[in-house]
Protein backbone atom coordinates (compact mmCIF):
# COMPACT_ATOMS: atom_id res chain seq x y z
CA UNK A 1 0.00 0.00 0.00
CA UNK A 2 2.10 2.91 -1.39
CA UNK A 3 -0.82 5.47 0.43
CA UNK A 4 1.17 4.94 3.86
CA UNK A 5 4.42 6.50 2.31
CA UNK A 6 2.39 8.99 0.74
CA UNK A 7 0.58 9.71 4.66
CA UNK A 8 4.16 9.82 5.74
CA UNK A 9 5.33 12.14 3.33
CA UNK A 10 2.30 14.41 3.85
CA UNK A 11 2.97 14.36 7.85
CA UNK A 12 6.40 15.35 7.53
CA UNK A 13 5.33 18.37 4.96
CA UNK A 14 2.71 19.52 7.82
CA UNK A 15 5.06 18.91 10.12
CA UNK A 16 7.82 21.54 7.80
CA UNK A 17 4.75 23.77 7.29
CA UNK A 18 3.68 23.91 10.88
CA UNK A 19 7.46 24.66 12.28
CA UNK A 20 8.33 27.41 9.36
CA UNK A 21 5.02 28.65 10.94
CA UNK A 22 6.28 28.79 14.51
CA UNK A 23 3.88 26.27 15.78
CA UNK A 24 5.47 23.50 17.29
CA UNK A 25 2.21 21.10 18.06
CA UNK A 26 0.06 19.34 15.94
CA UNK A 27 -2.63 20.36 13.47
CA UNK A 28 -6.53 20.39 14.09
CA UNK A 29 -6.76 18.84 10.43
CA UNK A 30 -5.12 18.74 7.06
CA UNK A 31 -7.12 19.04 3.90
CA UNK A 32 -5.69 16.70 0.98
CA UNK A 33 -6.67 17.21 -2.39
CA UNK A 34 -7.32 13.46 -4.22
CA UNK A 35 -8.20 13.57 -7.92
CA UNK A 36 -9.98 10.53 -8.82
CA UNK A 37 -7.35 9.54 -11.65
CA UNK A 38 -4.53 10.34 -9.36
CA UNK A 39 -3.94 6.54 -8.57
CA UNK A 40 -4.24 7.46 -4.57
CA UNK A 41 -7.08 5.39 -2.69
CA UNK A 42 -8.66 7.72 -0.64
CA UNK A 43 -10.03 5.14 1.88
CA UNK A 44 -6.62 3.45 1.89
CA UNK A 45 -5.27 7.22 2.38
CA UNK A 46 -7.51 7.92 5.48
CA UNK A 47 -6.63 4.14 7.26
CA UNK A 48 -3.07 4.90 6.78
CA UNK A 49 -3.84 8.09 7.84
CA UNK A 50 -5.61 6.67 11.14
CA UNK A 51 -2.66 3.90 11.61
CA UNK A 52 0.62 5.84 11.42
CA UNK A 53 -0.97 9.41 11.86
CA UNK A 54 -1.63 8.09 15.57
CA UNK A 55 1.74 6.21 16.33
CA UNK A 56 3.34 9.75 15.49
CA UNK A 57 1.01 11.62 18.10
CA UNK A 58 -1.58 12.96 15.29
CA UNK A 59 -4.41 11.48 16.59
CA UNK A 60 -6.35 14.72 17.25
CA UNK A 61 -5.87 15.82 13.81
CA UNK A 62 -8.70 15.20 11.40
CA UNK A 63 -8.06 14.66 8.09
CA UNK A 64 -10.35 16.09 5.59
CA UNK A 65 -10.32 14.54 2.09
CA UNK A 66 -11.36 15.93 -1.15
CA UNK A 67 -11.66 14.18 -3.82
CA UNK A 68 -11.44 16.29 -7.49
CA UNK A 69 -13.27 14.72 -10.23
CA UNK A 70 -11.94 13.77 -14.02
CA UNK A 71 -13.56 14.82 -17.05
CA UNK A 72 -13.33 13.56 -20.51
CA UNK A 73 -13.78 16.41 -23.59
CA UNK A 74 -13.84 15.18 -26.44
CA UNK A 75 -12.64 16.76 -29.50
CA UNK A 76 -14.93 15.75 -31.92
CA UNK A 77 -18.48 15.59 -30.31
CA UNK A 78 -17.47 18.01 -27.90
CA UNK A 79 -19.24 15.70 -25.05
CA UNK A 80 -18.03 16.48 -21.69
CA UNK A 81 -18.67 13.26 -19.37
CA UNK A 82 -17.38 12.58 -15.72
CA UNK A 83 -14.71 9.88 -15.97
CA UNK A 84 -13.81 7.27 -12.66
CA UNK A 85 -10.79 5.54 -14.43
CA UNK A 86 -8.34 6.45 -17.21
CA UNK A 87 -10.27 6.17 -20.36
CA UNK A 88 -8.71 6.07 -24.02
CA UNK A 89 -11.71 7.23 -26.10
CA UNK A 90 -14.98 9.07 -25.36
CA UNK A 91 -17.74 7.35 -23.71
CA UNK A 92 -20.25 9.17 -26.10
CA UNK A 93 -19.21 8.13 -29.66
CA UNK A 94 -16.15 6.31 -29.09
CA UNK A 95 -13.56 9.11 -30.52
CA UNK A 96 -9.88 8.74 -29.46
CA UNK A 97 -9.73 12.38 -29.48
CA UNK A 98 -10.36 13.44 -26.01
CA UNK A 99 -8.62 15.57 -23.29
CA UNK A 100 -8.23 14.37 -20.09
CA UNK A 101 -8.89 17.11 -17.49
CA UNK A 102 -8.77 17.40 -13.55
CA UNK A 103 -8.50 14.17 -11.77
CA UNK A 104 -4.69 13.57 -11.36
CA UNK A 105 -4.09 16.18 -8.02
CA UNK A 106 -2.83 15.17 -4.68
CA UNK A 107 -1.22 17.29 -2.71
CA UNK A 108 -1.68 19.48 1.11
CA UNK A 109 -4.67 21.68 0.68
CA UNK A 110 -4.28 23.19 3.96
CA UNK A 111 -3.48 23.04 7.86
CA UNK A 112 -5.52 24.34 10.25
CA UNK A 113 -3.89 24.72 13.70
CA UNK A 114 -5.44 25.69 17.60
CA UNK A 115 -5.51 29.38 18.22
Amino acid sequence: MHELSLVKDLLELARQEMDRAGHNGTAESLTVIIGKLSGVNADSFRFAFETYGSEMGWTKTRLIIIEHPARCLCQNCHEESAVEEWTLSCPRCGSENIRIEGGREFRLESITIPD
